[in-house]
C-alpha cells in the first residue's frame, strides 16, 4: 500500500524535494517510507533525505498535537467518522500502555522506536488520549521524531549493525537531552 501512496504523489507533484516532505506526513508511511525513498529512489544524499523527512513529519506534529480535540469534537457529529475515530481510539490507547507509564518519556520512545503502528501520528493520538500536557506532548514527540528519523537514517545508510550502534549511542544522548528540558519545564511549573 505505502508504494501506491508514494507512487500517486510522485505522479501529482513534480518536486521530488515536496514529495519526500510530503509522504513523510502520511499517516503509517512516515519516517520510515519517506528517507528510504529520498536515499534509494531520488537518490538524495543523506542529510537532505533526513532534513525534508523530519521537516514534514514535525510539521504534522502541530496540528495533530494542539488541534485534535477540535477534530475529534468536529468527526463526533457524524456517525460513520464517530465509529471510524472510535475504532482509531481504541487502537491507539492499545498500543499507548508504557506512555501511560512513563509519560513523556515513554511518549518519546514510542515515536522514537520507528516500528509499525508508532510515530508521530499515533504518539500524538495517545499524547491526547492520555490527557498529556499539549507543551511536554509536542516536546516529547517531536524529539521523538528526530530520533526515528536518524535511526532510519542510520539503517539505511550504514545497514543493521552499524547503524544499530549508532542508535544506541544517538538513543543515549537524546535521552539525556530530553530530561534536561522536561526537568527545566517542570521546575518553571
Amino acid at each position: 500500500m505505502s508504494e501506491r501512496v508514494i507512487d500517486f504523489f510522485s505522479s501529482i507533484i513534480s518536486s521530488r524535494e515536496l514529495v519526500v516532505f510530503v509522504v513523510s506526513m502520511l499517516p503509517i508511511v512516515e519516517l520510515r517510507g519517506a528517507i528510504p525513498l529520498a536515499v534509494f529512489q531520488f537518490k538524495f544524499d543523506i542529510l537532505k533525505a533526513f532534513l525534508l523527512s523530519v521537516g514534514g513529519n514535525l510539521l504534522i506534529v502541530v496540528p495533530l498535537v494542539f488541534l485534535m480535540d477540535l477534530a475529534e469534537k468536529h468527526f463526533r457529529k457524524y456517525a460513520l467518522l464517530d465509529r471510524w475515530m472510535s475504532r482509531l481510539f481504541e487502537r491507539a490507547k492499545k498500543r499507548g500502555g508504557y506512555v501511560e507509564k512513563y509519560k513523556s518519556l515513554g511518549l518519546f520512545l514510542f515515536v522514537a522506536i520507528p516500528l509499525p503502528g508508532t510515530g508521530a501520528w499515533t504518539g500524538a493520538l495517545v499524547a491526547y488520549l492520555l490527557s498529556m500536557d499539549k507543551k511536554i506532548a509536542f516536546i516529547s514527540i517531536a524529539l521523538g521524531v528526530v530520533m526515528a528519523g536518524l535511526l532510519v537514517t542510520f539503517f539505511t545508510t550504514l545497514g543493521l549493525w552499524k547503524g544499530l550502534l549508532l542508535a544506541v549511542l544517538t538513543l543515549f544522548v537524546l535521552d539525556r537531552v530530553l530530561t534536561v528540558i522536561l526537568d527545566k519545564f517542570y521546575s518553571k511549573a
